[in-house]
């Protein structure tokens, strides 16, 4: 089966975000199964697919880059407990962090409306006139599934299931670049949802390319055969 391989590194990665006891885990786990996602499509070995599989790429290391800020921050604040998903005192800034970890969760799980949902949608389709199709909807769509219950957990844990005095650096004291460069990473997945009309084209014209060396190796040949021969003078 040519795509046992990526559905096993899916599988993998989703059963591991379930089972993460740690945000790091959470997003190392992310990063499984995205590439997992990406395995799919790349090996559909047709156009669509491996337009589908250069979207996936941007989207996906938008977003695992993200999500590492971003756990980065929550475990900073969490002074007592870190990254640990158990519950703790409130953190600072924590409106503003539940929002970038809400929405960069909404990426990495593929629920609309950002580029995550489009990018599986894009899977979807092109495997549908596979002879394996109905297995890839269904790995795909049971780890979205699973994806969603380990990202809503750790959110509830982090930013929900807490209490006491609020811990972290306060808001004088802490840096506010690295929130600056989450909410830039987040805005340019949503910018990759906005203008996913023009990227697909794009991609698309990128793919062809790709699949279709007999342009490149004429050009090749045809400039080989145009450079004049040495006289040795």
């Amino acid at each position: 089966m040519d795509s046992a391989a990526a559905l096993a590194t899916l599988l993998i990665g989703a059963i591991g975000l379930l089972a993460s006891r740690t945000l790091l885990d959470l997003a190392s786990f992310n990063i499984i199964a995205s590439m997992g996602t990406l395995l799919i499509a790349i090996g559909l070995f047709d156009v669509d697919g491996l337009t589908t599989a250069l979207y996936y790429l941007v989207h996906s290391t938008l977003t695992g880059a993200a999500l590492f800020l971003i756990v980065d921050l929550i475990a900073t604040r969490r002074v007592e407990k870190g990254a640990a998903l158990v519950p703790g005192h409130p953190i600072s800034q924590a409106p503003l962090l539940g929002a970038l970890f809400f929405l960069t969760a909404l990426a990495a799980v593929g629920l609309p409306p950002l580029s995550g949902f489009i990018g599986k949608l894009m899977v979807l389709d092109a495997a549908y006139e596979n002879p394996q199709a109905s297995l890839i909807w269904f790995f795909v769509l049971g780890a979205s599934l699973m994806m969603t219950i380990a990202f809503a957990r750790a959110g509830s844990v982090v930013f929900w299931n807490t209490e006491g005095r609020t811990t972290g650096p306060t808001l004088d004291t802490a840096p506010i670049s690295p929130v600056v460069v989450v909410a830039v990473l987040v805005g340019a997945i949503a910018l990759l949802s906005i203008f996913a009309g023009p990227a697909v084209d794009a991609f698309q014209a990128a793919a062809e390319q790709a699949l279709d060396p007999a342009g490149y190796i004429d050009a090749v040949l045809n400039s080989a055969g145009n450079v004049m021969p040495s006289t040795g003078h």
